[in-house]
């Protein structure tokens, strides 16, 4: 499999200096793995020292190596500024069928607002078929 790799790093007065490193499947586009750590701990790591602890998050696992399908839907909902978040969801629930799940904030953001309706972006992960 092919990803990308990202070290970055970050200085706060709470924190000090962490480096983050994240690892992204090209395929599903899903940032799978974040490593955090000192930028002590990781000088000592870079210059060969083994065992060094971290603290990582693993997520999305399920879909590396699956392509990542999205697609935009215009959601019908009467007057989008006024409804609630129970009307909202009620209004997305057709769409997220066959595993298709609505980005939320779309429907909250109201450049995506048109007279009656609302622009949504649907995703979902489905199986690579290699050729």
């Amino acid at each position: 499999m092919k990803g990308q790799i990202t070290i970055s790093r970050t200085t706060s007065s709470k924190t000090g200096n962490t480096i983050r490193i994240s690892i992204e499947d090209d395929s599903s586009s899903v940032t799978f793995l974040e490593v955090l750590m000192s930028l002590e701990d990781f000088a000592l790591a870079l210059t060969g020292q083994g065992y060094i602890d971290c603290n990582f998050e693993l997520q999305g696992i399920q879909n590396v190596g699956k392509i990542r399908e999205t697609k935009t839907e215009l959601v019908s909902l009467a007057n989008p500024f006024r409804a609630t978040d129970e009307e909202r969801l009620d209004a997305l629930k057709p769409f997220e069928v066959d595993g298709w799940t609505a980005r939320f904030q779309d429907i909250e953001n109201h450049h995506r607002y048109q007279k009656d309706a609302v622009s949504v972006t649907f995703s979902r992960f489905v199986d690579r078929k290699d050729e």
